[in-house]
């Protein structure tokens, strides 16, 4: 049941993208993309210690396979980094770089998945 809920919240997310296509960049789109399913990731239905001690480093260690060239951690999260600057790099990033956009996401959506 949970797997059905969880498939039917990102589709309609991805539908809910595709009609704001007309409305938005891709740019825009895929920045919502990628910050809903960052949201998520905080949401699988684990412990807290599980998340922060085996999820989150496999998230990064695949993260560092699929997209190489995703902005260094230091430069996006902080105190000092203003949403808009982290928003901004991550758009750079999944301009220069669609193929590891993809990847990523593909990725992400899938382990979400399959907690669920």
């Amino acid at each position: 049941m949970k797997k059905l809920i969880l498939s039917i919240s990102i589709v309609c997310s991805l539908l809910s993208t595709t009609v704001l296509y007309s409305q938005n960049s891709v740019e825009e789109i895929n920045l919502t993309r990628y910050l809903t399913l960052e949201s998520y990731l905080f949401k699988i239905p684990v412990e807290k210690n599980v998340l922060v001690t085996e999820i989150m480093p496999q998230i990064e260690h695949k993260k560092q396979e699929l997209a190489v060239h995703f902005p260094e951690k230091s430069t996006i999260e902080g105190p000092y980094i203003s949403q808009e600057v982290k928003e901004s790099l991550i758009q750079n990033w999944f301009t220069n770089y669609p193929g590891e956009f993809h990847n990523y996401i593909s990725y992400l959506e899938e382990l979400i998945r399959s907690y669920h």
